[in-house]
């Protein structure tokens, strides 16, 4: 079924993981045509999509695994100790890693997320107020753009970055609550084209992800301890609907 304005989808749950079968805190997750891959505390684990049985673990890191993005071979994390993670897929073992607590560019503050395409791999380096992009292969430093707010989430197409951003100002002391907007970023040379309108009332964006027409955005909302599914428009970023998901 083609999604329209009006799309609505059964919210039923087929499989589910509850918090003792993962027993830590469950932060990135990517998959292929075969396997669920999470990012829980430090460790890496690869799961059967069906059942959801885990069938590897590897610790990785000595600190929080952020986000994790894959392709055909490699699985790419950020850390909370400031690092880029290149990972074997067939055996989860660490093949490389880049980056030190710092504002350079081969460094990184508290990295949120990742993403990665055919050649490059973009970082929401939070702390730091900017995107960063970096070669796949080696995993040097290509580019950056500064936001002076702060970015977490993001997702990539052919063209373009969707990257979710907090308006609160870069550096900043915590991870609370602000209203944040969606940037639209093209991927040759970094230029913001398209900013969304700013939300208000306490919410946050977190993750994000993207198919043919929509941004999909994972939406907190502190005062009201409600998570929400927000679907937005990729030529626009404006809202075409929202799915409540817990109360």
């Amino acid at each position: 079924q083609t999604p329209g304005s009006n799309y609505n989808v059964p919210k039923q749950v087929l499989t589910s993981v509850t918090a003792s079968m993962i027993t830590s805190t469950a932060m990135g997750i990517a998959f292929d045509g075969n396997d669920l891959y999470t990012s829980s505390d430090a460790t890496i684990q690869r799961r059967d999509k069906t059942a959801l049985t885990v069938l590897s673990t590897a610790n990785i890191s000595t600190s929080v695994i952020e986000d994790i993005t894959l392709d055909e071979d490699y699985i790419y994390g950020v850390s909370r100790e400031h690092r880029l993670l290149k990972i074997k897929k067939s055996d989860l073992s660490l093949l490389d890693s880049v980056g030190t607590s710092g504002t350079g560019n081969n460094n990184f503050d508290v990295p949120m997320g990742v993403a990665n395409d055919s050649e490059y791999i973009y970082i929401s380096d939070s702390r730091n107020g900017r995107l960063v992009k970096r070669k796949k292969s080696d995993l040097s430093y290509v580019s950056e753009v500064k936001f002076g707010r702060v970015p977490i989430g993001l997702d990539v197409d052919e063209d373009y970055i969707y990257i979710a951003v907090s308006t609160q100002s870069a550096p900043f002391s915590t991870f609370g609550p602000a209203s944040p907007a969606i940037y639209k970023i093209r991927k040759s040379d970094l230029k913001i084209i398209l900013t969304s309108v700013t939300w208000g009332g306490g919410s946050r964006f977190s993750r994000i992800c993207v198919d043919s027409s929509y941004v999909y955005v994972g939406i907190g909302i502190s005062d009201k301890h409600l998570g929400t599914i927000g679907r937005i428009y990729k030529d626009t970023l404006e809202l075409a609907d929202l799915w409540p998901i817990g109360t």
